[in-house]
């Protein structure tokens, strides 16, 4: 009895920890990073930056919502994508020395996961997404 009682409360406790993970995980290594994540807005500046950082922003819906973006990077190359639950799409790329800014219009109401990609060391970046 106290057998099954314990399996089954392993069980329980295996289903909540999987049910609270999100699709994407951030992982990365950096200097004089800077981050923060409302759930309208996600900003991060650093000096060195190699890894993965998600985002996790929500979208109420309404229509017209669009999710603005600006990027600055000094050195190395960053891919943004961004998954509003149809899959994940390529948002941008910004390489050494360059720019980037735009929107994305969002059709539907939940969360918004956006997903910076530094596969090389990157320097002196700074990027912000912005539902509006």
């Amino acid at each position: 009895m106290k057998k099954a009682l314990a399996i089954t409360l392993l069980c329980c406790m295996l289903l909540a920890v999987c049910a609270s993970c999100s699709a994407y995980t951030s992982t990365y290594s950096a200097v004089g990073f800077v981050h923060s994540n409302t759930s309208s807005k996600g900003v991060m500046n650093f000096y060195t930056f190699k890894g993965t950082m998600v985002f996790k922003l929500k979208c109420d819906g309404a229509e017209g919502r669009k999710l603005v973006y600006e990027a600055r990077l000094e050195s190395g190359n960053i891919r943004v994508s961004c998954d509003s639950g149809a899959g994940e799409e390529t948002l941008f790329s910004v390489g050494a020395d360059g720019n980037a800014s735009g929107s994305l219009e969002l059709h539907a109401k939940g969360t918004v996961y956006v997903i910076v990609r530094a596969d090389e060391k990157c320097t002196n970046g700074d990027l912000s997404f912005t539902i509006e």
